[in-house]
């Protein structure tokens, strides 16, 4: 009897063991999770962070920027020659045409005029000389400015038709005579285009803080004005300001704008056939 009761026993034992075998980390391997585990998935901020992985423009709906606008090398710094000129109680220094400006100014065609200009600086701003030089370069060579209405410019050292200075605001108010410019306006008289340094590095109220364009706008204006253009008005509310329209002092409900509009452009077109003589040096 006790050894059918063992033999029972032990056969019970056996199969136990073959119902629940043992478990080894070779055979746990392929187990499904638990379905209340989560594991949270990583922040997108986080991703960028940590892999420095950026949208492009165009992944964040902002266009890319053209190639051509990427300036891969700063401005060279511009030479002044070494005898000052003077003008009235002021001295002048000219900016020597940098080779890399003067190789690629030309005219369209044979029916563009070329208008010479010469850059100079007051002594004691000959440090804002290079970026003077470089803006006026693109402003007056811009495709949309006057070049536009047949005008096409070079820079020269002298024998030039006209001259643009940089100066101190009370050299300005010296110069612009009798013209009242106050220490706080520019002007262009006697083929010369006379900017206010005041200017130069504040802009103006009316554009608030954006001062390179503000600067196109005032070299097309002072510019305009020695090719013979008069102030213009302000077209419409809301309408691009004419750039002969005295932005720097209202703008009667126009918006900012620096360069030429086609009305202005079409303008200087038609007076330039009729004044071929205008550039003849006295």
């Amino acid at each position: 009897m006790i050894r059918m009761v063992l033999a029972l026993l032990f056969a019970g034992s056996l199969a136990a063991c073959q119902v629940a075998p043992r478990v080894t980390p070779e055979s746990s391997s392929n187990a499904p999770e638990p379905e209340h585990v989560h594991v949270p998935p990583t922040p997108v901020a986080a991703l960028a962070v940590d892999s420095e992985v950026r949208p492009t423009p165009a992944e964040e709906g902002v266009d890319a920027p053209e190639a051509e606008l990427v300036t891969a090398e700063p401005p060279p710094k511009v030479a002044l020659l070494e005898e000052p000129i003077r003008i009235k109680r002021a001295s002048f220094r000219v900016v020597d045409p940098p080779e890399v400006i003067v190789s690629r100014q030309h005219a369209d065609d044979e029916t563009t005029h070329v208008v010479h200009y010469r850059v100079i600086v007051e002594e004691g701003l000959e440090g804002e000389a290079t970026e003077l030089t470089r803006t006026i370069d693109v402003v007056l060579n811009h495709s949309d400015g006057w070049r536009k209405a047949g005008y096409a410019f070079k820079q020269v050292e002298d024998d030039e038709d006209i001259t643009i200075l940089l100066a101190n605001p009370k050299t300005v108010d010296s110069l612009c005579l009798p013209m009242q410019t106050g220490g706080v306006l520019s002007c262009a008289a006697r083929r010369r285009a006379h900017l206010n340094y005041r200017r130069w590095t504040q802009g103006a109220k009316t554009w608030g803080s954006e001062v390179k364009g503000y600067r196109s706008y005032l070299i097309n204006h002072e510019v305009g004005h020695l090719l013979g253009m008069p102030h213009m008005k302000c077209p419409g509310t809301g309408a691009p300001a004419p750039v002969m329209l005295p932005q720097t002092k209202y703008l009667d409900g126009c918006a900012p704008n620096g360069l030429p509009t086609t009305s202005e452009r079409g303008i200087l077109k038609r007076w330039k056939s009729r004044r071929a003589d205008r550039w003849k040096k006295p």
